[in-house]
């Protein structure tokens, strides 16, 4: 990419630069299957121990919206350990 403007050679240069995807490559932490599943198995007994904070703070909403997502995940867990790997 060629930019023609009023600029000096360096900040042409350096925005060329920012331009290209050389600047800066987003960190992809969900590339692979692999790497879902490893989030999925840590953030489970995360959100369950949050879950039970949120009680214990006395936040009601919150504690039956972290342990429905936490016992979501965990059935997500137990079906794939069995018969999610085969498919």
């Amino acid at each position: 990419m060629i930019i023609k403007s009023i600029m000096t050679d360096e900040d042409r240069k350096a925005l060329e630069y920012m331009l290209s995807l050389e600047y800066a490559m987003p960190y992809q932490l969900l590339k692979t299957k692999n790497n879902r599943r490893k989030i999925i198995y840590i953030m489970t007994p995360v959100l369950f121990l949050l879950s039970i904070g949120c009680y214990f703070v006395k936040s009601y909403p919150m504690f039956y919206v972290g342990m429905g997502i936490s016992i979501i995940a965990l059935i997500w867990i137990i079906w794939f350990q069995s018969k999610g790997k085969k498919i």
